[in-house]
């Protein structure tokens, strides 16, 4: 079994945003897709906001908080035929 480190994301809405965040705390590298530049940064801002809060959480004497791995989101290119 091969070790998986680099994990992408299709859709930053709720559950991409979970599902980004979640692979990013268990080490790996996350590239969040999404088809527009708003639903991009909304998706961004939620795993923000999400990892925000489990921060503050952390020094309020809560669980620790770990995010290993990095998250990246892009907007897909288009491809020549596309047009």
């Amino acid at each position: 079994m091969s070790d998986l480190l680099a994990t992408g994301v299709l859709g930053g809405d709720l559950t991409g945003s979970v599902a980004a965040e979640g692979c990013a705390r268990a080490g790996h590298d996350v590239l969040l897709v999404e088809a527009g530049a708003s639903a991009r940064d909304g998706g961004r801002d939620r795993v923000a906001a999400s990892v925000t809060r489990a921060v503050e959480e952390e020094a309020d004497g809560g669980t620790d908080v770990r995010l290993p791995g990095r998250t990246r989101s892009r907007r897909p290119r288009r491809s020549p035929s596309a047009s």
